[in-house]
């Protein structure tokens, strides 16, 4: 008979199916006998180190679990838990396990979690062959013999794992999501046979070939960000893709993504790319990064009207007329390019973010007209106008540009200083004949602050910008 608490624990003591323990020395503290709770179904000891509970042991609880979760809890031994062999889904992740080989008597699980552990052979999950979802996520693993036997398995995650082969994943032809991200792989000619596949990731490899992918036409997801790939001709084939990541490699053309038109995100940040036209008629398109690219100028975009999100940052821009039709664009990032003119922004009223960063901006004037716009960054250009800055100042967290030189270790400020806005200069001391004036002007990371203490205000404004009314500061 379990004698309830009478205490903060009574409903967890009554709940039928859930047993929460988030705090394992408190129940052993008010006489919990966890013997009893022969109606337990799920088990939940995250967070907590359970050598640090000498009262207690896992194999109290009763065999009749079907859901158990130990995570980071600094176990290096579960062989406390071999009579759970009922367990239908098992979470370890996290701990310090290397010896698994007692788990091949938990044939009856369908899902089981071992990342974040050191493992080095998972020969010993041959047997679980009613595995559906299998977590092997940063690890030791370089083998995968033995899991050629999960037939069953839909989903599966390897990521940080030094493989040397993926052979034995040719056999698992029911994986709808495969997660193979940072495993060191130069070759994936073994994945050809999973023609089920609908999410794949590839990322942080040093893959060049992509021809095994051409047959996966279920793929809806697919990230290579990271890898060496030029030619992305192979994605042609795959119709169903909705995202799609092909940043961090050597990229020039992407005419081959015209006619994926369930495309959804693209982000190619960081190619070669010189040339968006091919994607600029996909109208399901929402969020598009270009980054980092050589683009130098845009053509017609008036055929992805549905953008949200765009980002053209550090691509040698100096026009953005070509982005006066996007008037659905909630946020747009331009930073690092050569714009002077923005006047055909003023349309988007639905940005909420903009950030024009280190351009050749003169005047914000036409930003006004942005009701909706929250975010707003200008810095590092060289904007002057006080009444603008003081509209920008009073409505959205602002930014602005330093005229000093970086190595300008202390700033005489002029009557006319407007703002102080913290960046990654140099500057180290703040001197203004008017400080009482101005100290609600001064910002740190969009907050005023509000003190009287100069001092304060010098040690913490180590890096500023500076707003003034003339041509530059003092």
């Amino acid at each position: 008979m379990l004698n309830k608490p009478e205490n903060e624990y009574n409903d967890i003591m009554t709940e039928k199916y859930w047993f929460l323990v988030q705090n394992l020395q408190l129940l052993i503290k008010n006489d919990v006998q966890i013997q009893g709770l022969s109606f337990l179904k799920h088990l939940n000891v995250n967070s907590i180190m359970i050598r640090q509970c000498p009262n207690i042991l896992l194999n109290d609880f009763p065999n009749t679990l079907e859901r158990v979760s130990i995570q980071y809890c600094k176990i290096q031994d579960i062989h406390q838990i071999s009579n759970w062999e009922q367990l239908q889904e098992l979470d370890l992740g996290y701990n310090l396990l290397n010896n698994i080989e007692i788990l091949d008597k938990f044939t009856q699980l369908t899902s089981l979690s071992l990342q974040g552990n050191k493992i080095e052979c998972i020969k010993s999950l041959s047997q679980l062959t009613n595995l559906v979802s299998l977590s092997l996520f940063s690890n030791n693993i370089s083998d995968l013999i033995g899991i050629e036997n999960m037939i069953k398995l839909r989903s599966l995650n390897l990521g940080r794992n030094p493989l040397n082969s993926l052979k034995p994943l040719s056999q698992l032809i029911c994986l709808e999501d495969l997660l193979l991200q940072h495993c060191l792989l130069t070759n994936i000619e073994q994945l050809s046979s999973l023609i089920n596949l609908t999410d794949l990731n590839l990322r942080g490899n040093q893959i060049s070939n992509l021809s095994p992918i051409y047959q996966m036409t279920s793929l809806k997801r697919l990230l290579l960000w990271e890898n060496k790939i030029h030619d992305i001709s192979v994605l042609k084939n795959l119709l169903s893709l909705e995202n799609l990541d092909i940043s961090g490699n050597q990229i020039r053309d992407i005419a081959a993504l015209q006619n994926l038109a369930s495309l959804q995100s693209l982000s190619a940040w960081s190619n070669n790319i010189i040339d968006i036209q091919s994607v600029s008629n996909i109208r399901a398109l929402c969020n598009l990064d270009v980054g980092n690219n050589n683009l130098a100028k845009l053509n017609n975009l008036s055929g992805i009207l549905n953008l949200t999100e765009l980002s053209l940052w550090r691509n040698g821009l100096d026009s953005v007329y070509q982005l006066r039709v996007l008037k659905n664009l909630e946020k747009l990032d331009l930073h690092e390019n050569s714009i002077s003119d923005i006047i055909p922004l003023q349309n988007l009223v639905k940005l909420t973010t903009l950030d024009l960063s280190a351009n050749n901006i003169l005047n914000i004037s036409s930003l006004t007209l942005l009701k909706s716009l929250k975010v707003l960054n200008i810095s590092q250009n060289h904007i002057f106008d006080q009444e603008v800055i003081s509209y920008f100042n009073q409505n959205l967290w602002l930014t602005d540009s330093l005229q000093s030189k970086p190595n300008q270790h202390q700033i005489q400020l002029s009557n006319s200083i407007q703002a102080v806005y913290k960046t990654n200069l140099l500057t180290q001391r703040l001197i203004t004949p008017n400080y009482q004036k101005y100290k609600n002007q001064i910002i740190q990371n969009g907050a005023r602050i509000l003190t009287n203490h100069r001092e304060f205000v010098q040690r913490i404004l180590e890096l500023f910008y500076i707003f003034e009314k003339g041509s530059g500061t003092q």
